[in-house]
């Protein structure tokens, strides 16, 4: 399905300034990344991920092709002038043609590509002052403060990094601060990208990770806030481990057996954008 970005003035989604930047997580992951891909040998290359239709190649290939992209958002954003090119983008399609695009490179020469994509985006994000953060820039739901769009990159490279963890009985990690900006930004993206209004959800849900302990508020209206408080009296909490949650609101593993319904009703707009 192809997805309608909000592009505009208002944020599409927002979080409480008490939340860290994510540049120290988003170099650490990275690190972590290529330091486990560096370990791979052409079995491993060429091995089967949780996603169905990508080896491992093919997986840090997508990871290489949205780096760019991430790197093209973030500096037109910081020059004030955010790009628009992601509307009518399919995910469950244009991925797969852009990694095809990258043509038969092997792992190592992926890799390369990874690690230089990696440097130019880490550099680009690494001590930006307060006020470069809150400019406006693309990602995947529309315009949104560059510490979001960071967000979604890391986010995104969290989920592909475990779709080949998984299948190779390697744990799933992250540093606290990493998988806390993961955990968030996951609870936010599915209502985001579910059209927000009268056609989409809205409402209140409080997610309560644990391991790290990792509490807030996710508000739905004519945007996503992301509130850092716990619940008030009556409000639907979503519960579990914090990796666990991720892998669920990234419609990666069930979600908890005790989930709110609005939990499922968040999660319909990212359901529907990976729908083919």
């Amino acid at each position: 399905m192809q997805i309608t970005p909000r592009y505009g003035n208002q944020a599409v989604i927002t979080m409480d300034a008490t939340f860290p930047r994510p540049d120290r997580a988003l170099a650490a992951q990275r690190r972590r990344q290529e330091e486990l891909f560096s370990q791979f040998g052409p079995e491993h290359w060429s091995s089967s991920t949780r996603c169905d239709a990508w080896n491992v190649r093919d997986v840090v290939a997508h990871l290489v092709t949205v780096n760019r992209f991430w790197s093209m958002s973030i500096r037109a954003g910081l020059e004030g002038r955010p790009t628009t090119v992601l509307n009518g983008f399919d995910p469950a399609r244009h991925p797969a043609m852009l990694v095809d695009d990258m043509g038969e490179a092997d792992g190592p020469a992926v890799l390369e590509d990874y690690r230089t994509t990696n440097a130019e985006l880490v550099e680009l994000v690494t001590d930006l002052p307060p006020e470069a953060w809150s400019r406006m820039a693309e990602s995947p739901v529309g315009h949104v403060a560059i510490d979001r769009v960071v967000d979604h990159a890391m986010w995104d490279a969290w989920v592909h990094e475990h779709d080949i963890r998984i299948p190779h009985k390697l744990d799933p990690v992250g540093d606290d601060e990493e998988l806390a900006a993961c955990l968030r930004y996951a609870a936010a993206l599915g209502p985001a990208l579910g059209g927000i209004g009268p056609d989409g959800f809205a409402g209140t849900v409080v997610v309560h990770g644990t391991d790290p302990e990792q509490v807030f508020t996710v508000e739905v209206s004519t945007a996503v806030a992301v509130l850092d408080r716990g619940a008030a009296p009556g409000t639907p909490i979503l519960r579990g481990r914090t990796v666990d949650l991720i892998e669920a609101l990234s419609l990666r593993a069930p979600r908890p057996l005790d989930a709110p319904v609005e939990v499922h009703q968040m999660l319909r707009g990212l359901t529907a954008a990976f729908s083919s």
